[in-house]
């Protein structure tokens, strides 16, 4: 028989395991959808961990941190209790980052930004507070309409690990996990700076640093170069990258207040994060991206001069094809007004063009004289 929920109402998804919990979805009969979680039977009959997890159920109910999902229920209230310990939380509406780095990683410097720099101000709001989050994953965060809202994290202080919630903490958390936490009892907010990197990483080069290998089997090698994975990444953004991912935390930033004004193009990342416009729909784009994400052209940027009676197009090289021509067509229909007749022989005012200027200069205004072959 499938375990029953710790709340009565209709059980939408479920039970289903996630981490040291079991897990269902439940529309109360109120009407309201909320989660439910109940700690694991086999972890719920070891006292210690009993504690320690209604006391991170107790530190996330009282604690009011915008962007941090509240606890609307819990039990049992009297520690003494044998029931099994459980919490219910919110339904927040969005995207968890770990379905919108299946579907979008490797995304765009600037996509990933936005969402880099909204969860650094999370944990820097957590970590004024004196909290660090506990092995900060993709499934613990929801990308939602107003921003970044966090779920289902562990909160400790700075303080001793368990050797259970250790454990429990790199199997759950591994590729994101700070390797200090593998030989020190000891955490502090450089260790999230780290996980902060490694969800950067991943949605930048489209996989956990290390390539997602387990903590444990990482043997202390070393990251490759970001942009030797991926040529168009700004140099200070990998250096960044770079200096958050460092296996010692005296050699990452202090804080994610860093990071995050970093993401923001602030310092030397101000020149990776401009944005331009698509010339075909346009949608804003960051500079250096070639294809539009938006409606999927290749984006073609123009420095307008001073206004003059024509425009001419200087082109590099084109191929004598169909598709070539229809592309050439868009370009020349983006930077005139006037009507730009069929691309077959092209000339100006009454000068004819040989083949390879024709390639190279294309006045406009100009006109078709179907009864001229080319030079």
């Amino acid at each position: 028989m499938s375990p029953r929920p710790p709340i009565p109402g209709e059980v939408l998804d479920g039970p289903t395991r996630a981490g040291a919990e079991l897990r269902w979805r439940v529309r109360r009969p109120d009407g309201g959808v909320v989660w439910a979680f109940a700690l694991l039977p086999e972890l719920a009959r070891d006292e210690a961990v009993r504690r320690r997890y209604l006391r991170d159920v107790a530190r996330l109910r009282d604690l009011e941190v915008e962007g941090l999902c509240p606890t609307l229920d819990w039990g049992p209230r009297d520690p003494a209790d044998p029931a099994t310990p459980f919490r219910v939380r919110a339904e927040v509406p969005g995207e968890l980052l770990a379905r919108w780095l299946d579907r979008r990683a490797p995304a765009p410097v600037d996509e990933v930004a936005v969402w880099g720099a909204r969860l650094a101000d999370v944990l820097g709001r957590l970590h004024a507070r004196g909290f660090v989050v506990r092995g900060l994953a993709p499934h613990h965060v929801v990308l939602a309409d107003a921003g970044v809202v966090l779920v289902d994290v562990g909160l400790s202080r700075v303080e001793r690990l368990s050797t259970r919630t250790a454990a429990s903490l790199l199997l759950e958390g591994s590729p994101y996990t700070a390797p200090e936490q593998l030989v020190r009892a000891m955490v502090d907010p450089r260790a999230d700076v780290y996980a902060l990197a490694a969800l950067l990483w991943h949605g930048l080069l489209g996989e956990p640093p290390h390539a997602g290998t387990h903590a444990l089997l990482r043997e202390g090698a070393a990251l490759p170069d970001p942009r030797k994975l991926r040529r168009d990444l700004a140099e200070p953004l990998a250096e960044l990258l770079t200096r958050c991912l460092a296996d010692d935390p005296d050699a990452r930033p202090a804080t994610v207040a860093e990071v995050g004004r970093a993401l923001r193009g602030g310092g030397a990342l101000a020149p990776a994060l401009e944005h331009t416009t698509c010339q075909a729909c346009g949608a804003r784009m960051w500079v250096g991206q070639r294809l539009c994400v938006s409606c999927g052209r290749e984006a073609v940027v123009f420095r307008r001069s001073a206004p003059c009676e024509g425009v001419s197009v200087v082109l590099e090289e084109i191929k004598e094809d169909a598709e070539a021509l229809h592309s050439l067509r868009e370009i020349l229909e983006s930077v005139t007004d006037e009507a730009v007749p069929p691309l077959n022989f092209l000339i100006g005012d009454t000068r004819m063009y040989s083949k390879r200027e024709r390639n190279e200069y294309l006045p406009l205004p100009h006109k078709l004289l179907d009864d001229v072959e080319p030079a």
